[in-house]
């Protein structure tokens, strides 16, 4: 009597797990004014508030890709790629849209759909005097590390990045240093990838059944 072995597998679920390995997340892969908060499978954007000294504090949390020429109001900044860079909503003011971040004022934020080993964003200067950052966070919320730019200048950017080395990166922080405004723009990540015995994986998760018959 032969035994014949009967493998049913279901897939749900698994779409999720197939982000990995370098994500490029960059608002020009949108038509301006699309809303990028849950826009990119790779990871979810909203914006966040720290301090004292917040100035709009009815700011929504959806992020945006924006031309900075359309900026309502203060400097503008020159996108490093395309010609979108991220922005964020003041209701207050109008539902306006700033594509320059200050960290007294807003800040971005990126939580990755699995983590990451390596971060980058590009800083974007609209004057002679911007500073900008880049924080790494693990999902605990401990900092893994901190990177600021050097002075970029109006027209110009400057890349950060943080590699931490193994794939603890749970999500980034950036936005200008202290009161100064910059622009940010295309976000890459190196998210971990999916393992080689991933179907064991899924034997584990429940999500391969096997049955066995005479």
């Amino acid at each position: 009597m032969k035994n014949l072995m009967t493998v049913t597998i279901a897939v749900l679920g698994v779409a999720g797990c197939a982000i990995a390995g370098p994500v490029n997340i960059d608002p020009d892969a949108f038509a301006a004014g699309t809303t990028l908060t849950s826009a990119f499978a790779a990871a979810t954007l909203t914006s966040n508030q720290i301090g004292a000294n917040v100035q709009f504090l009815s700011a929504t949390n959806d992020i945006i890709g924006r031309n900075p020429s359309a900026q309502p109001v203060g400097q503008i900044s020159t996108p490093s790629t395309g010609v979108l860079s991220f922005a964020w909503n003041e209701s207050a003011g109008g539902n306006q849209r700033f594509t320059e971040w200050a960290e007294i004022v807003m800040r971005f934020r990126a939580d990755f759909s699995a983590n990451a080993n390596s971060v980058s964003i590009d800083i974007l200067g609209n004057n002679s005097f911007d500073f900008g950052y880049l924080e790494a966070y693990r999902s605990d919320n401990t900092l893994i590390q901190r990177v600021n730019s050097a002075n970029v200048t109006a027209g110009n950017f400057q890349t950060l990045t943080i590699n931490s080395g193994t794939f603890n990166i749970a999500y980034i922080i950036s936005s200008g240093i202290g009161g100064e405004t910059v622009g940010l723009d295309n976000l890459n990540a190196n998210l971990i990838p999916l393992p080689t015995g991933a179907a064991m994986a899924m034997v584990g998760m429940g999500l391969i059944g096997v049955r066995r018959r005479r």
